[in-house]
């Protein structure tokens, strides 16, 4: 038996090796190697340097793989910006694997992009060598200012995540870099890497009030740069904010893919992104889209401070509600007409926040809620609001107030629902609405992940049933109360 094995083992090498040297004699001979060959040891790239902290130069490396034990001159061939210096003459002394030089430019302006492409001479470059045989780099070249202090403004996204009132502010560093056709780049140091130590009596923070150092990325800088063209009109990248909610960084992106456009005001010194231009907003996400942002960042904290002051009373004309009406609605669960209720609409005024409105009767659990009116767009508002403390069971919860997103038939606590006067004093759903109704939510207070879903109203109209209801003619007020109420009433969960 171990006769027979031996021939069949010596069978098979003989098998192998006929096949072996059969698929060799089709193989194209492989190209000889060229001794002494050398290869770059970066293909080199496109970068932006700050002349104010950055040298102004970057390192250019050689490397061969062969006749190490000889010397060996090198002549690169340069297509060059004038500005850049390098001694295109690399020489390997017997022993040198490797060799770099630098490339500098000292005589860059700021503003200005220069380019060098340095490449082999022929017959240098080896098929086999790992490395590249043209190395091109491109610099562009900035003048940022030494560090100042501005103050951001999250009028939506971060501080609803945190269940806390928008419009919160803090002091942030930022530098700027004037451009030399008047435009300017922000380069603002991620707002919301440090955590704040104090608030001053303008109710300003000294860095992000709800940072939690386990959530955070402070290993680097998740820097937001903003460029403000001659115009005014600024532009912001996407850009990742260091923040790890158990799913993936969160980050600060275009809706959409459309190039985000905000506004800056020289005057007020104020950058602004504003939620309300939902194509032009940005978007606070994860693996998704998660709710238009409104953010706001002002280069110094006077121009903050100027900017809360309330402008000079104004003549408006706005609509108030002050009477009955009748919900006309559809019930969420069962599609059938919802059972009817009344509710009551009174107009309010605040010295500080202007005019707003109670509503009651929405729910036994709600028993007042609260909207604004957009004098921009003549719409009464509603959003987001909490109720009272109820007992299902053994357990205690919130009742609270969702609207219900007119896109996706969920509950959305950043949406809102917009009404419009008709001439016959009812007030109707708008067809631009974020929202086509409500839903009642009851949490735990103990464990917010444990709620219940209580009354679904979909499609709301509210039919005048009184003659109080008929719109009236509001006192002068300024227009930026009524903002300033909207951003400190919108929370969202």
């Amino acid at each position: 038996m171990k006769k027979i094995s031996k021939y069949l083992l010596l069978l098979a090498a003989a098998v192998f090796t006929f096949t072996a040297c059969e698929k060799t004699a089709e193989r194209e001979p492989s190209p000889l190697d060229v001794p002494g060959a050398v290869a770059f040891t970066s293909a080199g790239g496109s970068f932006e340097l700050n002349m104010s902290k950055e040298p102004l130069e970057t390192t250019v490396t050689l490397r061969r793989t062969s006749e190490f034990d000889k010397a060996d001159t090198i002549l690169l061939n340069v297509e060059a910006d004038p500005v850049f210096v390098i001694d295109p003459k690399f020489i390997f002394a017997p022993g040198d694997k490797e060799v770099s030089a630098k490339l500098s430019f000292p005589t860059g302006e700021a503003d200005s992009t220069y380019t060098c492409r340095l490449s082999l001479p022929e017959g240098k470059a080896s098929p086999y060598l790992d490395g590249v045989s043209v190395f091109e780099y491109t610099v562009k070249l900035v003048m940022w200012s030494e560090p100042r202090t501005g103050v951001w403004v999250d009028d939506a996204v971060v501080s609803s995540t945190y269940n806390i009132p928008a419009s919160v502010a803090w002091t942030v560093t930022y530098q700027v870099a004037e451009l030399a056709d008047g435009s300017m780049k922000l380069r603002i140091i991620n707002p919301y890497a440090c955590t704040a130590s104090s608030v001053d009596v303008n109710g300003v923070y000294d860095g992000f009030p709800y940072n939690d150092p386990g959530d955070w990325d402070t290993s680097k800088d998740y820097n937001i740069e903003l460029f403000i063209d001659a115009a005014n009109d600024v532009t912001m990248p996407d850009v990742e904010l260091g923040v790890d909610w158990g799913k993936s960084m969160m980050k600060l992106v275009n809706y959409q893919g459309v190039v985000a456009h905000g506004d800056f005001d020289p005057d007020a010194q104020r950058v602004l992104f504003d939620k309300s231009d939902k194509k032009n907003s940005l978007v606070f996400a994860m693996d998704k889209p998660y709710n238009y942002a409104g953010y706001r960042f002002y280069l110094s904290y006077a121009a903050y401070l100027a900017d809360q002051e309330e402008p000079e009373p104004i003549e408006a004309t706005v609509e108030t509600y002050e009477g009955t009406w009748e919900v006309t609605a559809t019930d969420g669960k069962t599609g059938a007409a919802a059972a009817p209720r009344n509710i009551t609409i009174v107009s309010g005024e605040d010295p500080e926040q202007g005019q707003f409105y109670t509503i009651s009767g929405l729910s036994e659990d709600l028993p007042e809620v609260y909207g604004y009116f957009d004098e921009e767009t003549k719409a009464f508002m509603l959003g987001y609001n909490d109720g009272v403390q109820v007992t299902i069971g053994d357990k205690t919860y919130d009742a609270t107030l969702y609207p219900v997103n007119s896109t996706s038939g969920k509950l959305d606590g950043h949406a809102e629902m917009k009404f419009v006067p008709a001439e016959d004093g009812s007030i109707v759903l708008a067809d631009d609405a974020e929202a086509i109704g409500f839903g009642v939510v009851y949490f735990n207070v103990a464990d917010e992940s444990d709620y219940v879903v209580g009354d679904v109203l979909l499609n709301l109209n509210l039919a005048a049933v009184d003659a109080a209801s008929a719109p009236a003619k509001a006192a002068p007020r300024a227009k930026k109360s009524v903002k300033t109420l909207r951003h400190t009433m919108m929370l969202a969960r």
